[in-house]
């Protein structure tokens, strides 16, 4: 596998994503290296990963391509063509100087199978021959993805591109990943190559046997701008009200969202937390309150696999099919929203359904997943 995203600290939905693969390889008996560019030296744990993965880790450094003339030239012909200053060349942060590591590695080891994270590494594939399965694990649709920040106010900084170049990435590849159904349609429209659906695996958590601490609501997320947007949308416009209700409900924020959120009443940071587990137990429910975005969120399947009530807008439900009401409960106005939690904070018995329902659902989801990860294998 070769990933731009680091496995440890496993702070983030995508982080615990490429985690939970390596390890459901592994677990399948598979010789599995894992190759990480480091993108965020600054944000990741070295040591941890080598541990982790032992012999078969690989840390590679990595060079933005500022001053490439071609990135240069390249951006201004794609800006000229497109018009679009916010959609980017799939190559456009590809660093090059890559190449000779991979190809040293694979001229020293006999692949049969590269995995390669996100669209915008799908360049590595081809330093790998013919005799070589290549796999591309998307985790997001990146197609005009720009246009979903334009509901909001903030200004989009990551990355999105055009169908033309995304449909070039995934040709690179023989088998593309999806992490939903839809995200399968779409990308099916785009290549002739297979996509099968393998959603974000999760390590599941059985139904705590202490009783939760009474009225702690729980957010788990990065610094994202999705994140962000949505936690500071909930205590402006969902936390009043539910308190109004329930007098002792606290939000609990918990991984790098916290360093963006302002301190406000009934609102604790813990920051990042190693070990997540007994955070989880002691809440009483899971929020995902967040408004846009494209993929998966892996931050409510991973509040299932802990076993917790869940409510969910429905961005942050997207690609779990079925799930809504039975599993966990889906609301988007600020009102419902809060009507929603302050339901699962009063009942007992409800909050209790929804746990057993939680658990059932992701350890199903992870063996659907692990049926399709294993198939493209065999």
């Amino acid at each position: 596998m070769i990933s731009p995203i680091p496995t440890h600290p496993t702070d983030a939905g995508n982080r615990a994503g490429v985690y939970q693969i390596l390890k459901s390889l592994k677990e399948m008996g598979h010789d599995v290296r894992f190759l990480y560019v480091n993108t965020e030296p600054e944000k990741v744990d070295e040591k941890k990963m080598a541990e982790c993965w032992g012999d078969g880790f690989h840390l590679v450094p990595y060079k933005y391509p500022k001053r490439s003339l071609w990135r240069y030239f390249g951006r201004l012909k794609f800006l000229f063509e497109k018009r679009f200053a916010e959609l980017l060349p799939i190559d456009y942060a590809y660093d090059r100087s890559l190449n000779n590591c991979l190809l040293q590695l694979a001229e020293r080891t006999r692949f049969d199978v590269v995995i390669v994270e996100y669209v915008f590494w799908s360049k590595a594939l081809e330093c790998f021959g013919p005799d070589v399965l290549k796999v591309i694990d998307t985790h997001d649709v990146f197609t005009n993805r720009h246009l979903l920040h334009r509901k909001t106010e903030k200004a989009f900084r990551w990355y999105a591109t055009t169908a033309k170049e995304e449909a070039k990435a995934l040709n690179r590849a023989d088998i593309i990943i999806a992490r939903h159904k839809k995200e399968k349609q779409f990308f099916e429209t785009l290549t002739h190559k297979k996509v099968i659906t393998v959603g974000h695996m999760v390590a599941l958590h059985k139904p705590s046997t202490a009783p939760p601490t009474k009225g702690k609501i729980l957010f788990v997320g990065s610094d994202s701008e999705l994140n962000t947007d949505g936690i500071t949308y909930f205590i402006r416009e969902m936390l009043p009200r539910i308190r109004s209700s329930v007098p002792d409900a606290v939000l609990f924020l918990v991984g790098r969202v916290c360093a963006k959120i302002e301190d406000a009443k009934d609102v604790v940071k813990l920051g990042v937390v190693e070990d997540l587990e007994p955070v989880y137990d002691s809440a009483s429910l899971v929020i995902n309150p967040i408004r846009y975005g494209t993929g998966q969120s892996a931050k409510t399947i991973e509040a299932l696999g802990h076993a917790k009530p869940v409510v969910s807008t429905s961005v942050g439900a997207r690609g779990l099919d079925q799930g809504g009401k039975r599993v966990f409960l889906v609301a988007d106005s600020p009102v419902e929203f809060s009507e929603c939690v302050v339901n699962v904070l009063t009942d007992p018995r409800l909050s209790e359904q929804l746990s057993a329902a939680a658990y059932a659902y992701a350890d199903k989801w992870n063996k659907e997943s692990l049926k399709e990860l294993a198939g493209i294998l065999n």
